[in-house]
């Protein structure tokens, strides 16, 4: 439809003077620093488009877009782009910038999300940004005020001297805002203990989800918690099964798993999928202590939701776990980090496309691919271990024991590797599954992960060599931009951890090449 010549001339009339916004933006806005000067115009991006957007609206022209509001972690919220990767590569000289759009009054919410997100992308390196982001959060703002607190718990344990203020966010503002403060204390970790009692207030009271993250929260800071051990059983209580799950999972942190089996084992009964997936992993990750859910993990085996189906088997052999064979070794760990690693600036596209593949060693062009064709790349690589083949030739043998979510009747060997659920029976049926914990020490370089990411989607990922400051593994993945080299490996519930063995029996490898 044609714009008349009056809404034309005010169409145009708005370009130019969003074109004069944008030279004054950068006059005005001109720091000495390189990487904040370019910090500024990759800002200018997001924010020149979005101001003429406004004024069009304002204008009766266009309809304005809603823009994303902080709840919950940052995980859910952001963004992927490469405007906020090309921000976070930039590294502490930016953070000045950054941190200007984040707390800014009259700055855009979408600049805003965009800068909050690369400093999360940052990780450690952030940590310099703690003062700033504390005064953020006493301002009136509310928006300003959760992307700090979002930011802060990004940054976690380095963020400690943020915890009062974080106190004062908790006891105020709307239930957002609590929510907010609640996950960043809990990411915090023992160095919110301090927050302890204000979390047991919480929990007493307010909305649903805001007493799930104050109970989260205790669990996440630890035996420094152990005050909250009346509350957190009075949760299990709850009206809501999300609360009591939080506190039974938080119980179990806590060294008391007995206090909140009977809540997970009736919530892996209930009617809710979700909450039987989490309360299955919960048991799991309890591990013997949890030997009185057997029988209820082993109905769940029948449940109709392959994802709880996953966990309960998962759990189960967390709590009936035997000693792997001696005669199996790990396989060699540095080859296999190298061979994910190499494939870091090649593969630059997310994309799950169905393909036809050759067979066997069928591969989508390099550029592109989903997380598990980082796996399949860098076992095929550093091991001769074709999973293509392997999975096809254990899935006509034992279809019936692999997932049925597709409606697939027979094995399709151009897309049956590729899928985490399937590589995920591959690797339990082989014996490579061991225990999930939190403990950073327990992931090893060139184990795979697998962890569910907003909103529902299984990802998996390898363990790397490398580690942050806070001594947390990073991981080698491809989540939406190309295979990259993170901070992550914590950022979403895990659900299954892998270490590939080789030795003793075949246990997947190519018999030619062992």
């Amino acid at each position: 439809m044609k714009l008349g010549k009056k809404r034309a001339a005010i169409v145009v009339t708005a370009v130019l003077l969003t074109g004069a916004l944008a030279l004054t933006l950068c006059m005005l806005r001109r720091p000495r620093d390189p990487a904040a000067r370019r910090a500024e115009q990759i800002l200018n991006k997001v924010r020149l488009p979005s101001k003429l957007e406004l004024l069009l609206a304002r204008l009766g022209l266009v309809r304005r877009r809603p823009y994303p509001y902080p709840t919950g972690f940052m995980g859910s919220h952001a963004e992927s782009s490469e405007i906020v990767e090309d921000l976070a590569r930039l590294g502490p000289p930016a953070i000045p910038v950054l941190i200007r759009a984040i707390t800014d009054n009259d700055e855009d919410e979408r600049v805003r999300m965009h800068a909050a997100s690369a400093l999360v992308e940052m990780g450690p390196q952030a940590a310099e940004a703690t003062p700033a982001l504390i005064q953020a959060l006493k301002q009136r703002n509310e928006p300003v005020a959760k992307w700090a607190a979002q930011v802060l718990g990004e940054i976690g344990p380095a963020a400690k001297d943020a915890v009062p203020a974080l106190i004062d966010a908790l006891k105020g503002g709307d239930w957002e805002m609590r929510c907010c403060a609640a996950e960043a204390l809990g990411r915090i970790g023992p160095g919110a203990k301090a927050a302890v009692p204000a979390l047991i207030d919480v929990l007493k009271g307010g909305d649903w989800d805001v007493r799930y993250y104050a109970a989260g929260a205790l669990g996440r800071i630890g035996p420094a918690a152990k005050a909250a051990v009346p509350a957190l059983e009075e949760a299990l209580k709850d009206k809501d099964g999300n609360v009591r799950y939080a506190a039974a999972a938080a119980l179990a942190r806590l060294g008391l798993p007995d206090r909140g089996l009977p809540v997970l084992i009736a919530l892996l009964k209930g009617k809710s999928s979700i909450l039987g997936k989490y309360a299955a992993m919960a048991l799991g990750e309890i591990g013997a202590p949890a030997k009185a859910a057997i029988p209820a993990l082993k109905e769940a085996l029948e449940d109709r939701e392959a994802d709880v189906r996953y966990a309960a088997t998962d759990a189960l052999k967390k709590i009936q776990a035997a000693p792997a064979p001696t005669s199996a070794v790990a396989a060699p760990t540095s080859a296999i980090v190298a061979a994910a690693r190499d494939q870091i600036g090649k593969t630059k596209i997310y994309d799950g496309s169905y393909v036809a593949l050759k067979y066997p060693g069928g591969d989508v062009p390099i550029e592109r691919g989903v997380c598990t064709d980082v796996v399949v790349r860098a076992l095929r690589r550093s091991l001769k271990m074709d999973l293509q083949s392997l999975v096809h030739e254990d899935m006509k043998a034992a279809f019936r024991d692999y997932p049925r979510i597709w409606g697939l009747k027979k094995p399709d060997r151009n897309i049956d590797h590729r899928r985490v659920p399937n590589l995920r029976r591959y690797f339990e049926r082989k014996g490579y599954s061991i225990g999930l914990t939190e403990r950073k020490e327990d992931y090893r370089p060139g184990d795979v992960v697998t962890c569910t990411v907003p909103p529902n989607r299984p990802h998996m990922m390898i363990v790397s060599d490398r580690r942050a400051k806070d001594g947390t593994p990073l991981v080698i993945h491809n989540i939406g931009r190309g295979t990259k080299e993170e901070k992550r490996l914590f950022e979403f519930p895990l659900t299954g951890h892998y270490r590939i063995m080789t030795g003793g029996s075949n246990n997947g490898m190519d018999p030619g090449h062992q």
